[in-house]
């Protein structure tokens, strides 16, 4: 009589890792998933405050202030520290803006970034560099390298050398601006130090004053430093048979003349 044999199944090595491995990876899959909704739930937790009515709301904590100029810093500084803790919106920002802009129209590129994870309010900002110091209209200002005037700029951009008087309009200087920036830059060509540039009416009627009395009336901005080294060579010669100080006219300079005469 036959026997019934029982016969037992072998997996092979390869069958019974595989399996293995897809058993290590489902059981990561669920360590990873009741991680997710642990850490949501933290996250959510401390976020969660923060949210009104659906709306995030944003409360300082840290006030950053990157400004090139030291007393401006100061005082934003200060401002936003007296701050610190209160939640700010965008009319809060916006009123902070206008603030800036009236007390000191001379920052540009302004920039303010909020960060609602840390709290932390970035303020950022230029300041415009100054050319000269301005006359207008009896008022004491500044000339901006953008041809804006200033009332007032911060103590570490009170900018030397050539001043200049302006008329009552435009609001904007940016020609004059321009050469007194070039003229700045080129001063150490003059052998008779530049004092003053005043403009009444257009630029082709300015004048500009040197320490040792003369006038030169300038002419257009053009060729700024070839007319430097032609009145240097005029009233250089001009010493041997005239007296100083010198009245010198370049609006002709384009057409190769320049008159001299004693004032």
């Amino acid at each position: 009589m036959a026997r019934n044999r029982r016969y037992k199944v072998k997996v092979r090595f390869k069958v019974r890792k595989r399996s293995l491995g897809l058993a290590g990876g489902a059981a990561l899959a669920v360590f990873l998933a009741v991680s997710a909704v642990y850490g949501a739930r933290i996250a959510w937790d401390w976020v969660s405050p923060r949210f009104s009515r659906g709306l995030i709301k944003f409360r300082l904590e840290r006030p950053v202030v990157e400004v090139p100029a030291a007393s401006v810093e100061k005082w934003l500084a200060a401002h936003l520290e007296s701050r610190k803790g209160e939640e700010w919106t965008r009319a809060d920002l916006s009123r902070l803006l206008a603030k800036v802009k009236t007390r000191y129209p001379y920052l540009k590129d302004v920039s303010v970034s909020r960060n609602y994870l840390t709290g932390a309010l970035r303020f950022r900002a230029g300041v415009e560099t100054v050319v000269a110091p301005a006359l207008r209209g009896g008022a004491a200002c500044y000339l901006g390298e953008s041809g804006r005037l200033f009332p007032e700029i911060y103590p570490e951009a009170v900018p030397g050398g050539v001043s200049v008087s302006l008329p009552a309009g435009p609001d904007r200087f940016p020609s004059e601006a321009a050469f007194l920036a070039r003229l700045n830059a080129l001063s150490g060509l003059f052998d008779r130090r530049p004092l003053s540039l005043s403009c009444p009416n257009e630029k082709k009627t300015c004048r500009l004053a040197l320490d040792d009395g003369s006038e030169v009336l300038w002419g257009g901005f053009e060729f700024t430093r070839a007319k430097i080294l032609r009145l240097n060579e005029v009233l250089e010669r001009s010493a041997s048979r005239l007296k100083g100080p010198y009245k010198v006219d370049l609006r002709y300079f384009e057409d190769g003349r320049a008159v001299v005469s004693s004032l």
